[in-house]
């Protein structure tokens, strides 16, 4: 790879003596166990990616770029890993004049092989104190034993050479403890998936999942869902997470929808490691330029199907489906709700709003399931969500009993069915003048079929829930419940999921009781407490799924299904973000780690009668406003859910260092064991806080 350089225009005068700066002897060892190990976070992940990697650029230099290596995972058996190129293979001057040599590279001229900096090829030794190199050259089989010495200085003995029919190439073979044998599979397999070319793999059978992309372009897709969206950029088959250093909200958004963008070699830095991007400038606008122009064709490419949209009922449902937490394009929310448009006007909401009716001329009532049981049940609403499930019907039978029997069918299919009414064909014409419909738009009722419901209800299945392993969790009868009542599946509706294609948020259960992020069991009454909790902050989860244990590896794999615990963290991170909530929550967390000073809750009492300007005065009310009173409700529930937020923000002040500030300014406070607040006892502290100052 064609690595960035960086000039250095350097001006210089009056100079007596100059001298090349090096590295003795004496620092040898200690500077290369720095570049062979200490640069690696993760050893067999390296080690792996950099043999791996070198054998793809062997293939290209040798003109076979499409051929895979070969990889020999290690086994309970054989504890070796082994990578076996096709290549150009390396002669004994090559090895012992090039390869010997850290920063030595052939490759650094250009961008067609992904190495440059001349020291992956010693990775190995980050794991281990030595390892194997075999050579295939011209029939010429030579074999190295490549190794750390008693003076941490790396050395490369020769071992043994005899001629070989083997095709040409470089074989590398690394010694594994044996309990390491599943990483190596594991970090093999979460690394191979990325390659262009898969390598051939011995020892393990790797079944790719055929992954079908949201939405794509020349050289991006977004994938979505599952438990980790962050976006990556893909360089010479290697995936590195995008950091956002870019403070655009566009970029942030598109950086955590799963987007997966390509790269040429050459064209961004990595870190010396290979573990991550090097954000130099040029890295950083590079992304940059290729993220702005992801969120323009995502754009243009949801507005592509807004002008496909018939009616502005249409342009809502698009409009709720992408924003639907549920849905596959919820990810793409945060790139384009700014720019949705449809016949010129933007789409902001899935929500269509319509006047208040006049005298009861026309009604909208929503018919849907209650929570318990098979029955349903209608509202009046003032508004319609939008979305590919919603279904509007006209009654134009003009009848107020009996619409359940017609809608029932839908209702149990899960669609938001609205039922709109009204008493002359003029109102009707009024509401649709009013909220932008269209008559296209709805069913008529009468040519729906009508049920009889004593006979579906009836036949409702037993809800053997000891038998089934899927479930929704009743908010209703929760909320009706209380701590005591300790039958867990009653807060559990026995639910129909297709768990390979459904969306949704979903929760592991153990005998009914649901797995919390830490991997314990908790009562599903505690579950009621979350969602009241997320209430405080707007934040709704219309459905929890629940799977048993057995269904979990299933549901996992399902990128559309998001567990609870990623769910309250990705909506409470957006939420403080938003509403600038975390500082003062950072603020409020040091306010309470410092609260039990003797003199804070008098301070609100007797700071009138104090100096503006005394020591007193700063302390109490730095204190005062990093207890951010005034959003009190929001910050006692948000220090609940500490653990499950990103944020940087530290406390705007070191309380702990201001109390002692304050004790060491007024030596008797320690001593004041009762704070008493009526003026005999209030008089003699003012005095002594107004004497020091």
């Amino acid at each position: 790879m064609i690595c960035e350089t960086k000039e250095n225009n350097i001006k210089t005068g009056g100079i007596k003596l100059t001298k090349e700066m090096g590295i003795n002897h004496e620092g040898m060892g200690f500077i290369q166990n720095i570049l062979r190990s200490q640069i690696y976070s993760d050893k067999i992940s390296s080690l792996i990616r950099e043999i791996s990697v070198n054998g793809i650029d062997s293939h290209v230099a040798a003109g076979c770029p499409e051929r895979p290596i070969e990889v020999t995972l290690p086994s309970r058996w054989e504890f070796t890993l082994k990578i076996r190129d096709f290549g150009t293979g390396m002669s004994e001057d090559t090895v012992f004049n090039l390869y010997a040599y850290f920063g030595s590279s052939s490759k650094r001229n250009t961008n067609l092989q992904s190495g440059f900096m001349g020291i992956g090829k010693v990775a190995p030794l980050s794991y281990g104190d030595s390892f194997i190199l075999t050579s295939f050259l011209d029939g010429i089989k030579n074999t190295y034993n490549i190794y750390v010495d008693s003076e941490n200085l790396s050395q490369i003995a020769k071992l043994a050479s005899e001629p070989t029919a083997d095709a040409d190439g470089i074989e590398i073979c690394v010694a594994v403890n044996e309990y390491d044998v599943q990483s190596f599979h594991d970090k093999a397999f979460k690394l191979f998936q990325h390659f262009k070319v898969r390598p051939i793999v011995h020892g393990a059978t790797f079944e790719y999942e055929t992954r079908v992309p949201i939405m794509s372009g020349k050289d991006w897709a977004v994938y979505g869902g599952g438990d980790n969206k962050s976006a990556v950029a893909i360089m010479g088959n290697i995936a590195y997470p995008i950091a956002d250093h870019f403070e655009d909200e566009n970029i942030t958004n598109a950086l955590s929808c799963g987007l997966e963008v390509n790269f040429g070699i050459g064209e961004i830095s990595c870190q010396a490691s290979r573990e991550g991007l090097e954000y130099t400038p040029r890295t950083k606008k590079a992304i940059k330029d290729k993220l702005n122009t992801i969120v323009k064709e995502v754009a243009a490419e949801l507005n592509t199907r807004f002008k496909s949209c018939a009616t502005l009922f249409d342009a809502h449902k698009l409009y709720g489906t992408i924003m639907d937490y549920g849905s596959n394009l919820y990810v793409l929310r945060g790139m384009v709700k700014s720019s949705l448009q449809f016949n010129g006007q933007p789409i902001s909401s899935a929500r269509l709003n319509f006047n208040e009716p006049v005298d009861g001329n026309y009604s909208i009532r929503l018919y849907e399931h209650t929570w318990r049981g098979n029955k349903i049940k209608s509202w009046t609403h003032s508004n319609i969500e939008c979305s590919d499930k919603t279904v509007l019907i006209d009654n134009d039978l003009d009848i107020s009993s009996g619409i359940t029997n017609r809608v029932y069918n839908l209702v149990n299919a899960g669609k938001k069915v609205y039922v709109l009414s009204y008493r002359t064909p003029q109102d009707k014409a009024d509401f649709l003048a009013d909220s932008g419909l269209e008559a296209s738009n709805f069913i008529l009722l009468s040519s729906l079929p009508k049920i009889t419901l004593q006979n579906v209800q009836g036949a409702a299945p037993k809800n053997n829930k000891h038998s089934s392993k899927e479930f929704i969790f009743d908010f209703t009868y929760a909320a009706n419940s209380s701590s005591y009542h300790r039958k867990h599946s009653d807060y559990w509706t026995k639910e129909t999921v297709d768990v390979a294609n459904d969306a949704g948020v979903y929760v592991i259960l153990d005998a009914f009781r649901y797995q919390a992020k830490d991997g314990s069991l908790d009562s599903p009454y505690e579950l009621n407490k979350i969602v009241t909790s997320l209430a405080t902050f707007g934040i709704t989860i219309p459905k929890i799924f629940g799977f048993k244990v057995a269904k979990s590896h299933e549901v996992k794999k399902n990128p559309n299904m998001v567990s609870l615990w990623t769910f309250i963290e990705t909506e409470l991170t957006n939420y403080f973000a938003t509403n600038k909530i975390a500082q003062k929550l950072a603020n409020r967390i040091e306010f309470d780690a410092n609260e039990n000073q003797n003199w804070l809750s008098a301070a609100p009492k007797i700071i009138k009668e104090i100096d503006s300007k005394s020591v007193f005065t700063k302390i109490a009310t730095t204190f005062e406003y990093m207890r951010h009173l005034k959003d009190k409700a929001i910050l006692d529930e948000a220090v609940k859910w500490k653990a499950y937020y990103s944020t940087t923000e530290k406390p705007q002040h070191d309380l702990s260092a201001l109390a002692e500030e304050m004790d060491k300014t007024y030596p008797l406070f320690p001593m004041i064991r009762y704070w008493e607040t009526d003026k005999k006892f209030r008089e003699p502290i003012v005095q002594y806080i107004n004497l020091i100052g």
